[in-house]
Formats: structure tokens, sequence, C-alpha cells
């Protein structure tokens, strides 16, 4: 029996990790906090609980405090990404695309407080435990 790959999954799968994990390291390097929020949470949940039952998104949507926009569009010109605020949304898009379908939206957060026992806690964190750390999204390699 033939074992056919979706590989056009697979690629916006990595596509879509590679971005998280350039967030994630421009994020730590300038200790901004964040949480990821939106399609992509509910992805990593849904697929915690049920593998292989999670629906990819096309972006990721964050949680960031509004005071940090500068240090953000800062912070991950290093990484391939430029900060953008167009048509009242604040995203960060990669160096070289326009397109917003395929961006970072930051989303305003009024506080962002400990973790909760998530699949995207920081690493080396217990979880909700009292912790303040920002919940990110775990980058492998």
């Amino acid at each position: 029996m033939a074992l056919y790959v979706n590989t056009f999954f697979e690629k916006r799968v990595e596509q879509l990790f590679d971005l998280a994990g350039r967030v994630e390291a421009a994020f730590a390097a300038a200790g901004l906090e964040y949480r990821v929020i939106g399609g992509l949470a509910v992805y990593l949940y849904v697929e915690e609980a049920v593998p292989d039952a999670g629906r990819l998104t096309r972006d990721i949507d964050i949680a960031v405090q509004r005071e940090d926009l500068d240090r953000i569009a800062r912070a991950v010109e290093p990484f391939g990404m430029q900060y953008r605020h167009v048509g009242g949304v604040d995203m960060l898009v990669q160096a070289g695309e326009t397109s917003a379908r395929r961006a970072v939206h930051l989303k305003p957060a009024p506080v962002i407080g400990p973790c909760s026992d998530a699949p995207w806690r920081p690493s080396g964190s217990a979880g909700g435990s009292g912790s303040h750390e920002a919940c990110q999204l775990p980058v492998e390699g």
C-alpha cells in the first residue's frame, strides 16, 4: 500500500513554525513578552488534545503590550521581519513579502500575566504555578 504525504500541508506547517521560531528568537533576544493567541493557539491546543485534529492557520496572532511596539519593530529586523501598521492593524511581515495573510498580527494585551499549563508555555517553566514568564511557542531545532 502506497503512503501519500500532503507535501503542501507539511511545507505550510514548516513555514509557519519557522516564522514562529523567528518571532520567539527576536522577542527572547529583546526580553519582550507575548502570548500566542488566535488560530495557532487553537491549533496547538487541539493537536495536544486530539492529535491530527487541528486545522492549520495562515498567520500568527500574538498579544503584546502596545508600549512595546517600538522595541518590537527594532527587535524583529535582524530576524528578517519588518513592523507595519496598515489599516489600523499592527503586524510583522517577512522581509520581501507584502502579504498580511502570512504575517504576525500584533494584538493589544492589557496585561500579560503568568502562564497556564498550556503546550506553548515557556521552556523550563512549570506552568501556572506563579511563573511570570511569557507563554511562548516551543521551537524545535
